[in-house]
């Protein structure tokens, strides 16, 4: 009986020193990252619609967007950088901004529905189409901002020869107008 009890002892005592003994997590945090607050609105430049290239059919001017274009002063200057690519017609140069961009505010639907018209741009018929969507399931209540994506997504459709879904799509983008 008292063997039993010494196993029963030592046990508890080993069990609580192994919740008593610090991981290796707690004893080295990770570096300490400071989030900067976002500027106030009243310091950022409205974005700018990206132009068209010569040939494009023309589309309307892009709607409202959401009220913060970007959250992060970085993704700000990569959304400049890149509309002044796309202004001298460097599409890929362009595209790595915005990709850059993304990386670090992933959900952000402006700088996808930006992607997706440089996609369009550049004859990449799919990938516009699946950036438009994107945009579309991170764009919530702008309206706006969703009718443009679907008027991207019919003019990739109407490239691909599919009449039927750029109507379909062009229909949608009206109601949300």
């Amino acid at each position: 009986m008292t063997q039993r009890i010494r196993i029963t002892v030592l046990m508890t005592v080993l069990l609580l020193q192994a919740c008593a003994t610090n991981t290796v997590s707690q004893r080295y945090p990770g570096p300490v990252t400071q989030r900067v607050p976002p500027r106030p609105s009243a310091e950022r430049q409205p974005a700018r619609p990206a132009p068209l290239p010569p040939g494009t059919p023309s589309m309307p001017a892009p709607p409202s967007e959401p009220a913060r274009a970007a959250d992060s002063p970085a993704v700000v200057a990569l959304l400049d950088r890149a509309e002044q690519q796309h202004q001298g017609r460097d599409l890929e140069a362009a595209a790595v901004s915005l990709e850059r961009a993304l990386r670090i505010e992933p959900r952000n639907p402006t700088l996808w529905q930006r992607m997706a018209t440089v996609r369009l741009e550049q004859g990449e018929w799919d990938q516009a189409i699946q950036m438009a969507a994107r945009s579309n399931s991170y764009a919530g209540r702008y309206g706006g901002l969703r009718a443009r994506n679907w008027q991207i997504i019919a003019e990739a459709r109407r490239a691909q020869g599919d009449d039927q879904g750029a109507a379909d799509a062009e229909l949608k983008a009206r109601q949300l107008e």
